[in-house]
């Protein structure tokens, strides 16, 4: 299994609006893919931040991003993988 985890600072004041894209396009979008186990969206305590996390099979495919929003909602993202410690 592999984890992705992708995370985005939100730009000023849009936070409801970028957890709401996560919400209904990102988090489903990820879910309809193949290989991906499930998918979990997060907000910065105290911060206008958002974190999403994937798990997939063998990591999620080539093609699969987490996608611009129609409109600017973050200043900057990232991705990290990661997979179990055993």
């Amino acid at each position: 299994m592999i984890v992705r985890m992708w995370e985005a600072k939100v730009v000023p004041g849009r936070l409801e609006e970028a957890v709401d894209h996560l919400l209904t396009e990102v988090v489903p979008d990820a879910l309809a893919a193949e290989g991906c186990l499930g998918a979990e969206a997060f907000t910065g305590v105290g911060e206008e931040r958002v974190v999403l996390i994937t798990r997939w099979a063998d990591g999620p495919p080539e093609d699969w991003e987490e996608g611009a929003p129609p409109v600017r909602l973050w200043v900057r993202e990232h991705a990290w993988h990661f997979e179990p410690a055993s």
